[in-house]
């Protein structure tokens, strides 16, 4: 049944197409010249375009290399900083200050100038960086297997205290127990028998 439809709308469009053309005709308006114009115009802005990319000098060029080259930085220092929490070198609230501390040193480095925009450039990138590497979803399934680890451990020690306190019991109970066994033994003890 779509099929139909298809059919049909495609014999609209061109009967549409043959009437448009035919009227055109009619009032003597030249199309092979209309369709070299819209070409001669599509190319002279594909040629602005260009002479635009070419020349462009200045402020915008060195703005989009840095903000390209911070957002590789901070990415590659994200990952790092990761690494050295994961080996203990650092704490895990010191993550991202250290990052932005890298970052910050890298570009002063490069002869790039910190104010307080990019400073504040630095923090949303440093974020965005966090989030593309992935690594914020795994601190949260780290942390939710440290927490059934340490539920766990919890209850087992809570057990073994408790098995202690009855091992302990048991122990004193037995104590008393052969206490109280072994005197009658000793005076239960059958006399040799004489032939």
């Amino acid at each position: 049944m779509e099929n139909i439809f298809i059919i049909i709308g495609s014999i609209a469009v061109a009967v549409l197409a043959i009437f448009i053309v035919g009227y055109l005709k009619y009032k003597k308006i030249n199309i092979p010249s209309l369709f070299t114009k819209v070409e001669s115009a599509l190319s002279t802005v594909k040629n602005i375009e260009a002479i635009i990319k070419d020349n462009t000098t200045g402020k915008l060029q060195i703005a989009t290399a840095n903000a390209q080259l911070i957002t590789d930085e901070a990415l590659k220092l994200v990952v790092g900083a990761e690494k050295k929490y994961l080996a203990g070198d650092i704490k895990a609230e010191d993550r991202k200050p250290t990052v932005i501390t890298d970052l910050t040193n890298f570009l002063i480095s490069n002869k790039i100038t910190i104010d307080d925009n990019l400073a504040k450039y630095i923090d949303l990138i440093v974020s965005y960086a966090v989030k593309k590497s992935g690594m914020d979803d795994t601190n949260k399934q780290i942390d939710a297997k440290i927490a059934a680890i340490t539920k766990t451990n919890n209850e087992l020690q809570q057990q073994v205290s408790k098995l202690s306190i009855e091992n302990s019991t048991l122990q004193q109970k037995l104590t008393t127990v052969q206490n109280t066994v072994a005197p009658t033994q000793n005076t239960n003890t059958p006399a040799p028998v004489q032939k």
